[in-house]
């Protein structure tokens, strides 16, 4: 999939993942002062195991851990894009996805924490 983007006054960028992993080692990077939310184009696999992973593992967590999450539904089961919609009584859907996140519907969502060995896992 190709990114794309909405303009207006304000920045946004847009990241085409391009090997395993890469969604997370991005995330972790990131300067979260620069950023208002981040918006994932994707199912639920990039979304939960690596976007997610890559926030809460981000050595800034207290911050991470507060930065809005959007999804717009584009794998093939999208649990959690549908979970997000249903609970507001809306199908899941690409449009309705966008409407929410440009109207800042936002719900708090638990995380479990596996640990095994030295691996920590997060899962929403």
């Amino acid at each position: 999939m190709r990114p794309g983007r909405i303009e207006n006054e304000n920045r946004s960028d847009s990241l085409e993942t391009k090997h395993q992993l890469h969604a997370k080692q991005v995330v972790q990077s990131l300067d979260f002062s620069k950023y208002d939310g981040i918006v994932c184009v994707s199912g639920d696999g990039i979304l939960v195991e690596w976007v997610v992973n890559g926030l809460l593992q981000s050595q800034d967590w207290d911050t991470a851990i507060k930065m809005p999450l959007g999804v717009v539904p584009a794998g093939t089961g999208n649990g959690m894009a549908k979970s997000l919609l249903d609970s507001v009584g809306h199908p899941c859907t690409v449009p309705n996805a966008v409407l929410a996140i440009i109207r800042g519907r936002n719900r708090k969502l638990g995380v479990a924490i596996i640990t095994q060995g030295e691996f920590r896992f997060f899962s929403g």
